[in-house]
């Protein structure tokens, strides 16, 4: 009888308390673990002389575990201090930390982008929207020198763009993805260009719908918005140059082509798969090859006209160089002439 009530009494007595805050010093934490070891030894002696089937031997187990555990949290090495967070800038990262480069595939586009909008200048050199455009694609190419000019001529020629302030360069997240440093800047027909992109640039679609997938929307926006002045770009050319169009059009299918080859020949383990994936990479880079290389062609042949055309203009303000002079003064003077100060 008497057993029984001591046995009672144990159980009644305070579990560990497992939220108490563990003493700093390590030898007080150990004294404190080796005096719950002998409580538990003798909890594990009371546990086998009880029934299997007794009430009191499942509180037991209980108690038992709870000491356990608290020995087990005792002898946890306490974690030091954190150090402080390190100063932020108004982007949000450290204030010096480097943003990580370019990704390969969006360095490609971007130097694809501006051989199309030196075609575009080339032949309307008054396209102001065209150079600001290639601006932006300077700047974010590491061309800061060639980014202000464009971004200066754009303001000589068209007023609307003398109040804008020149952008900087975008934030990079992981694999070089740029991320907008402010508010993200609303996509007013974001279906029309998630379609085109679909259609025209299925590496940049899949990088989007990932993003889409894994709930990154502000990568997915900006995603959006970058695409947005392309396709413009590329509905006016389809407007203006059809054969230009076909041609730029069938670059973007060709540069999606080796992209997709060129990881499912990463991807495969069978050496044979890999080898004719290489040998089809290597036929579809030589068709982008030829195509860029006729682009250049191009361009060379509009910068030849663009010359003889500079040619010829000086050679008329030279010859006129009195006339001009005079017209400039009458047009200072408020009437009008016909040549171009």
């Amino acid at each position: 009888m008497m057993t029984l009530i001591a046995l009672c009494a144990l159980c009644l007595q305070d579990p560990p308390q497992r939220d108490k805050p563990r003493p700093q010093d390590p030898e007080a934490r150990e004294r404190a673990a080796k005096d719950l070891e002998k409580r538990a030894m003798e909890l594990r002696e009371q546990i086998d002389s009880l029934p299997k089937e007794s009430t009191i031997r499942e509180e037991k187990s209980v108690l038992l575990k709870r000491t356990e555990a608290e020995i087990q949290r005792l002898r946890t090495p306490v974690q030091p201090p954190q150090p402080p967070e390190p100063p932020r800038g108004p982007e949000g990262g450290d204030r010096r930390r480097p943003n990580p480069p370019l990704s390969a595939e969006e360095r490609d586009r971007l130097v694809q982008s501006e051989e199309e909008l030196n075609v575009r200048i080339e032949k309307n050199p008054k396209d102001a929207a065209a150079y600001w455009t290639r601006g932006e694609t300077r700047q974010r190419l590491g061309n800061a020198e060639g980014a202000a000019g464009d971004f200066q001529k754009a303001r000589q020629m068209d007023p609307e763009f003398r109040g804008r302030n020149v952008p900087m360069p975008p934030r990079r997240g992981p694999e070089g993805v740029p991320m907008p440093d402010g508010p993200l800047r609303t996509v007013e027909n974001p279906d029309e260009i998630r379609a085109w992109l679909k259609e025209n640039e299925a590496g940049t679609f899949k990088r989007m719908m990932r993003a889409q997938d894994e709930g990154r929307r502000p990568e997915v926006m900006q995603i959006l918005s970058e695409a947005e002045p392309r396709m413009r770009q590329m509905i006016d050319m389809k407007e203006h140059d059809p054969k230009g169009y076909e041609r730029v059009k069938e670059m973007h299918r060709l540069d999606a082509e080796s992209l997709e080859l060129a990881e499912r020949a990463r991807r495969t383990e069978a050496p044979d798969e890999r080898e004719r994936l290489a040998k089809q990479l290597a036929e579809t880079l030589g068709k982008l090859f030829d195509l860029r290389e006729e682009n250049r062609v191009l361009d060379v042949a509009q910068l030849k006209k663009r010359v003889e055309s500079l040619e010829k203009e000086l050679s008329n303000r030279k010859a006129n160089k009195e006339k001009i002079i005079d017209q400039r003064r009458r047009e200072l003077l408020g009437a009008k002439g016909e040549f171009d100060w």
